[in-house]
């Protein structure tokens, strides 16, 4: 969390629990729960939360384990149950990268950790390409 918020200018924050947590001043913590990723013109621009607000987005990281994968993203392309990836975490949707569990197995949190972060340095890399256009 404390990477995101060194590096956004808004984080909403969405707890599994109800423990409060202590964050920076750009990071909310939301009571609500979101229910639907919208996009405009192919890019994520908002999520709609289950009171019918709308919040502006550039990005979402979701750690949910009960919503089925192939629900999580209309298009995502799937394969034996799992998120697809190439060796760079990039799944076939432009700007969605994947890792850990959802992208198979071994299920372990060192692959996990070791996904997450090619997944984070091939993010870094699509964004520069992006900035250059």
């Amino acid at each position: 969390m404390e990477f995101l918020a060194n590096v956004a200018a808004k984080v909403y924050y969405f707890p599994l629990y109800k423990e409060p947590a202590q964050f920076g001043e750009n990071v909310e913590q939301m009571a609500d729960r979101a229910v639907r990723m919208n996009a405009e013109n192919g890019r994520l621009s908002s999520l709609t939360l289950k009171s019918g607000e709308e919040l502006a987005v550039n990005g979402v990281f979701c750690l949910r384990d009960s919503v089925s994968l192939a629900a999580l993203i209309p298009g995502l392309a799937m394969e034996e149950g799992h998120i697809a990836v190439d060796r760079h975490m990039v799944t076939n949707l432009p700007g969605v990268f994947a890792a850990g569990d959802c992208t198979g197995r071994p299920y372990q949190y060192v692959k996990a950790a070791g996904e997450g972060n090619v997944a984070a340095h091939s993010a870094i890399e699509y964004l520069a390409h992006r900035g250059k256009k």
